[in-house]
């Protein structure tokens, strides 16, 4: 056989036409058919259950939603960002990149447990943190603000299209760096203050892209901040989990 597409080119997608997202990672736009997210559904189904884990089991793996692995598996739609697809090796227990690959270019995963893996991995699989500008991040999330506003009072739909695309993009930096300073306030132990009351009043809210990572990560968030309402309880378990292995050694 030769094998995340987050709704669109950049989001996840339905099951009629699947879209892989274009990130830095090296991911490329894949239209995918039916056909074929149940064929790479089934083969990430049929590695969980060689492994011997359930559902439950591998979600908690890689930290993402059982109904991600479910859906996934069903082939009702595909991993969506390069984020996603991470997890989702580490769920499946292959190579880092094994399944952006299978959606991205056809290629069959690569188990860790082989002994010699069959083919490297075509995209970076190592991420190195680098430090978000403040400044810049403000000037962003103004510009985004300028730009929506511009859109919503055109009939431009190439505009609103655009601002949506940037909007995206600018709700994930800020979301990241929010994510980043109450984890590290939290580790320290430092009062919640008027720093998280802010961050109450801006950052509680639906993400502005339908994906089940920026969801699952709005989520993340909400629990961060005391507001575990609509949160599973198993959701928050794997949230605390989350939380103490991203903060171990702060």
């Amino acid at each position: 056989m030769d094998t995340r597409g987050e709704k669109n080119a950049a989001e996840e997608t339905s099951a009629d036409a699947v879209s892989s997202s274009g990130d830095a990672d090296g991911s490329r736009q894949v239209l995918l058919s039916p056909d074929e997210l149940k064929e790479y559904g089934q083969v990430l189904r049929q590695r969980r259950e060689h492994l011997g884990l359930t559902v439950v089991e591998a979600a908690r793996l890689g930290q993402v939603s059982r109904q991600t692995i479910h859906d996934i598996e069903a082939g009702k739609k595909a991993p969506g960002r390069g984020d996603t697809c991470r997890r989702l090796d580490k769920a499946y227990r292959y190579v880092g990149g094994s399944v952006l690959n299978l959606y991205n270019f056809k290629q069959l995963p690569v188990n860790a447990d082989d002994p010699v893996p069959a083919a490297p991995p075509r995209v970076p699989t190592t991420d190195f943190r680098a430090e978000l500008p403040l400044k810049a991040l403000i000037e962003l999330v103004e510009a985004d603000q300028r730009l929506e506003k511009m859109a919503q009072s055109s009939d431009d739909p190439e505009l609103r299209e655009l601002r949506q695309a940037i909007g995206r993009s600018t709700d994930r930096l800020l979301r990241a760096f929010v994510v980043s300073q109450v984890e590290g306030r939290r580790a320290a132990g430092h009062d919640d203050g008027e720093f998280i009351a802010t961050l109450l009043a801006v950052q509680v809210r639906p993400p502005i892209a339908d994906d089940e990572q920026d969801r699952d990560e709005s989520a993340y968030l909400r629990w961060l901040l005391g507001r575990p309402e609509n949160i599973p309880p198993e959701d928050q378990a794997r949230y605390a989990e989350q939380f103490a292995s991203r903060t171990q050694g702060r």
